[in-house]
């Protein structure tokens, strides 16, 4: 099992409570400079989430963040009760959200 698996599991089996890097590292018996990379690049990747300096949790993978949920809205218009997207806007609001993100925006206009 790789390391970041190992740390997701470890938030799974704590109901995804934020942790500070350190702690987690000694509960998993990984380097902490490892557990800042992991951390660090999963949450590029909207693997994890940071909480506060130090502090991540699992990131909720099943919403868009705020951010993109106000872009989307932006993208979005209405026209008498009928929606319309704005295909050349919505491209680019896809090159700029994290992979979990891309695929809910894609699933939600299928």
């Amino acid at each position: 099992m790789t390391q970041q698996k190992q740390v997701i599991k470890y938030f799974k089996k704590n109901q995804n409570k934020p942790m500070h890097f350190k702690s987690i590292a000694n509960e998993l018996n990984i380097l902490v400079p490892n557990m800042r990379r992991i951390l660090g690049q999963g949450t590029l990747k909207g693997v994890f989430a940071r909480v506060s300096k130090g502090v991540y949790k699992l990131d909720n993978q099943d919403s868009l963040s705020m951010n993109t949920a106000i872009k989307l809205n932006d993208v979005i218009s209405n026209d008498n009760g009928k929606l319309s997207i704005n295909k050349n806007e919505f491209n680019m609001l896809l090159n700029s959200v994290n992979d979990n993100e891309k695929t809910i925006l894609k699933n939600l206009i299928k």
